[in-house]
């Protein structure tokens, strides 16, 4: 495995934890939000991830994302 596919697999992983970490915030209902202690707030609030995951390569974002896209998990957990 070269360099450059550890850093898309690694790009990949970012994306996903981006996609999930925001698809259990739109889920949570805001009372739930509300009730967070602030430094797990925080850290669901900042989007920290997706920023990440932009300021990369746009070469790199494209083809983490066409990874992620063909992933065969997140196609079932699309259809949900």
């Amino acid at each position: 495995m070269s360099e450059r596919d550890v850093y898309v697999a690694a790009a990949a992983d970012l994306l996903i934890a981006a996609i999930t970490m925001r698809d259990l915030l739109d889920a949570m209902p805001p009372s739930v939000r509300t009730a967070m202690p602030a430094d797990i707030k925080g850290r669901v609030d900042r989007h920290t991830y997706q920023t990440s995951f932009d300021a990369l390569p746009a070469d790199i974002r494209a083809e983490a994302t066409a990874i992620v896209d063909a992933d065969a998990d997140i196609i079932a957990a699309r259809q949900l």
